[in-house]
């Protein structure tokens, strides 16, 4: 198989694929099965007639329209797959995406589910709740959005961590690293202060051992980005693979 017909086959596995409203690893699943679908019936077809271009003809023929393919791929979805891919819409930087946006994403998210959470707490236990409804709340949303905002920083250091091992930039490697080292210990900080500054406020003081235990997770920082990195790597060039073949009519 020659490179153009490698690129022709791909083509056609990024038309059924790309319009499937499922996660990441769903679509890499779906195109290694389609892609080495098509391989070995090219191959079948190659051994049949043994000119490459017409084994292509007749490959791209048995396969059928790429729109039903889509179709019958977006069917195949069970809503564990759904509600997988509605999440990594809200907690996965999409491409063309600013990180500030993601940090909106994420904060909005934790509002809500701290709505949904305090809500349902108060519903479930009534008038066994000793914390009034205003600083339970304030509680749950001041760690969730904490916990997001710290998730949105994370994924930019992983980021650009995979891209400076694409890059292979020593500088920017060790830029990434020190700067991962403030991550968790600025994020618990940030919480702890937000509680001080909640609707009973002067009531949640900082001990010493939360301080230390802020400054521990310092570690954890590069321990994360540099475990990632390499992985987001991988991921970035396979994204911008399939990303660059162009669908448009010829």
């Amino acid at each position: 198989m020659n490179d153009h017909t490698l690129q022709q086959l791909e083509r056609l596995v990024e038309q059924c694929v790309r319009p499937v409203r499922t996660d990441f690893a769903d679509k890499k699943r779906m195109r290694e099965d389609l892609l080495s679908h098509l391989s070995s019936t090219f191959e079948e077809e190659l051994e049949r007639c043994g000119d490459e271009r017409a084994a292509l003809q007749q490959t791209l023929r048995r396969f059928g329209n790429p729109a039903d393919v889509t179709h019958e791929l977006q069917q195949t979805l069970s809503w564990q797959h759904r509600f997988s891919y509605f999440t990594e819409q809200i907690q996965a930087r999409q491409p063309g995406e600013s990180y500030l946006y993601l940090g909106m994403k994420h904060f909005l998210y934790a509002l809500v589910l701290s709505i949904l959470t305090s809500t349902l707490i108060l519903i479930v236990r009534g008038n066994n709740v000793r914390t009034d409804p205003a600083t339970m709340f304030w509680v749950f949303a001041v760690i969730l959005a904490g916990m997001s905002i710290t998730g949105s920083c994370s994924q930019w250091l992983v980021d650009g961590m995979g891209r400076a091992l694409i890059s292979k930039s020593k500088k920017s490697q060790l830029r990434y690293g020190l700067l991962s080292v403030f991550l968790y210990p600025a994020a618990m900080f940030a919480i702890h202060l937000g509680l001080m500054l909640g609707p009973r406020l002067g009531e949640y003081q900082i001990s010493s051992s939360a301080m230390l235990a802020a400054s521990a997770t310092a570690c954890f920082g590069p321990l994360v980005v540099w475990l990632m990195g390499p992985m987001m790597a991988e991921r970035i060039l396979y994204q911008e693979k399939w990303a660059a073949i162009d669908l448009t009519e010829r």
